[in-house]
C-alpha cells in the first residue's frame, strides 16, 4: 500500500503545468467559473442566503398564525359553551341590548379647530 502511495505521488510532483498564456488563460477562466459558481446560479452563496432568510421569514409568520388559530379555536370554544360571554361579545361588537333595556351613548362634542376646549366652557 505504502508503495502505491508513494507511485502516485512521485507522478503528481513529476507532472509540469504549462506555462505562459494558456496557462493563465485557464487559470482565469477556472477563476471567473468558480466566482459564477459560487455567487451567482441557482446554488451560488447570494441564493441560498436570501433562501434561507426567507425561510426564517415563513416560519415566524407560521408560528404568528398557529398562535391566531389557537386564540380563535378558544374564542370558539368559549362561545359554543359560555353563555355570559356569548352576551358579552353580542352587546360590545353587535350592539345589542335585552329586551327592556335603556340605552344611553354619550356623544362626543365636536372640537373647534380655532379654539380649545375651555374657552367654550366660558362662553
Amino acid at each position: 500500500m505504502r508503495k502505491l502511495y508513494n507511485e502516485i505521488f512521485n507522478k503528481v510532483t513529476r507532472l509540469k503545468l504549462p506555462k505562459g498564456k494558456t496557462a493563465k488563460f485557464f487559470l482565469l477562466l477556472g477563476a471567473v467559473f468558480f466566482t459564477f459558481t459560487f455567487f451567482g446560479g441557482d446554488f451560488g452563496f447570494v441564493r441560498i442566503w436570501n433562501l434561507h432568510q426567507k425561510k426564517k421569514e415563513l416560519e415566524l409568520e407560521s408560528k404568528k398564525l398557529q398562535v391566531q388559530i389557537l386564540d380563535l379555536q378558544v374564542e370558539k370554544d368559549k362561545l359554543k359553551n359560555d353563555k355570559t360571554y356569548l352576551e358579552k361579545m353580542a352587546r360590545e361588537k353587535l350592539g345589542m341590548v335585552k329586551e327592556g333595556e335603556k340605552v344611553y351613548r354619550f356623544v362626543p362634542f365636536p372640537e373647534d379647530s380655532t379654539s380649545s376646549g375651555t374657552s367654550k366652557l366660558q362662553q
